[in-house]
């Protein structure tokens, strides 16, 4: 005989996914997983929410991003990923698309630079807003020129308070994920 559901094992969509986000990623680091199965777990995420991907290797910058967005729109689904490699990968294989990706330029191996062009090599994702959201001290006109002419449709410098990022992340919501 099937087990009943409880009221008290009732979770919402959001935080069904959330759940699956980490685990996947937990797994994935300890496991490297086979692009078919990581595939096949991406695949049970809900679609019914809008997502913001953070592609960003400092974890610091991660917890605050999460923490903003949280706190400006508790309904957006969030999700980290440490580099442009497994951003790409991960893009690669998502059947439902972010509203917006947050994008770091000064990463190890694969440079946001690099992932922004290869990302727009590829005109599936062509609709894809891509906000990048760089550190203040590296942060040169060159780059956001660059970052721009690779198809970034918005450049920011990373704000030096909680307070200041609260109010870039629900600039950034308001316009582009409603």
């Amino acid at each position: 005989m099937p087990y009943p559901l409880s009221t008290s094992n009732t979770y919402s969509t959001k935080r069904i996914n959330e759940l699956l986000t980490v685990y996947i990623q937990q797994v994935n680091r300890v496991y490297p997983l086979p692009r078919s199965v990581e595939k096949q777990l991406s695949g049970f995420m809900f679609s019914g929410m809008a997502s913001v991907w953070i592609v960003d290797d400092d974890p610091d910058d991660q917890s605050f991003m999460k923490a903003a967005f949280t706190s400006i729109r508790p309904d957006i689904q969030i999700m980290a990923l440490d580099d442009g490699e497994t951003f790409l990968s991960r893009i690669a294989q998502t059947r439902t698309l972010p509203k917006i990706v947050l994008l770091d330029l000064n990463m190890p191996g694969i440079t946001g630079f690099d992932t922004l062009k290869r990302l727009r090599s590829n005109h599936s994702y062509d609709d894809l807003t891509i906000v990048v959201l760089t550190a203040f001290s590296m942060a040169t006109t060159t780059d956001r020129n660059q970052a721009l002419a690779l198809g970034a449709n918005q450049f920011y410098t990373k704000p030096n308070t909680y307070k200041d990022l609260l109010a870039l992340i629900k600039t950034i919501t308001v316009h582009l994920c409603d």
